[in-house]
């Protein structure tokens, strides 16, 4: 009895189309440099552990970037890529590690985030807060751990986006813990003060409860950290600096 898999590499050699020998180098080689278009990004021999065992290709692929919403159509190109070399049964496990980008050489975050993500403008009133606040739901939702930190000290309004004006976080031998929202971390000036308290903080003061916030928080090892910044220039964005 001729295995199925034999015969149709016969079949296939017999109408003239090559199949490449199956080995685990042969699958990295093939996959290696191929695009994932939903991600704008290329392959890498590093990200991928492959197995080939009783005429299965086993892929277990770790991606540097979030990839929820696309999981099937990569899954799809993947299976479509392997297809096209081998008549094979393909099972494909897609896994994430964010990778931390440095921004200035010799910086290192000692917040427990892999990245720092500040909006920020000159102008107040330009949607800052609302930016920040789509972008972080936007990664949350394609699988990052993402916080949110409000450093606008004078008019936080992340507590309002939030729906937790008046909502008071744990703090505990100094530490504070974000409140979590929709899996999201976040922590802001509202948080610990009076809604109608004034702010009428200068220079070290503001600086001081910017460093409060972003050091002596529990951010639990983000992928990302948004930081909602005041509008300007001033002290507030020379020590996120």
């Amino acid at each position: 009895m001729i295995p199925f898999y034999a015969m149709l590499r016969h079949l296939l050699v017999f109408y003239g189309v090559r199949m490449t020998e199956l080995t685990v180098e042969a699958v990295k080689n093939k996959l290696a440099g191929l695009n994932l278009p939903d991600l704008d990004i290329l392959l890498k021999p590093e990200q991928m552990r492959i197995q080939v065992k009783d005429n299965q290709i086993e892929l277990n692929i770790t991606l540097p970037i979030p990839f929820k919403p696309f999981e099937s159509s990569i899954i799809t190109t993947l299976v479509r890529h392997c297809k096209a070399h081998w008549p094979h049964d393909v099972n494909i496990r897609l896994s994430m590690r964010v990778g931390r980008y440095a921004v200035q050489p010799g910086c290192q975050s000692k917040l427990g985030v892999k990245n720092i993500i500040a909006v920020m403008s000159g102008k107040g009133g330009v949607g800052k807060s609302t930016i920040a606040t789509l972008l972080a739901r936007a990664l949350h939702d394609c699988g990052a751990k993402v916080g949110l930190a409000d450093a606008d000290i004078y008019g936080p309004s992340i507590p309002s986006l939030f729906d937790t004006t008046g909502t008071k976080p744990k703090i505990d031998s100094k530490r504070l813990y974000p409140i979590e929202v929709g899996g999201i971390a976040t922590v802001s000036m509202g948080h610990l003060v009076e809604e109608q308290s004034p702010m009428i903080w200068r220079g070290p003061m503001a600086t001081g409860a910017l460093q409060q916030l972003l050091f002596q928080t529990q951010w639990h090892d983000l992928d990302y950290l948004f930081v909602d910044m005041p509008p300007g220039t001033g002290d507030i964005q020379l020590t996120l600096a």
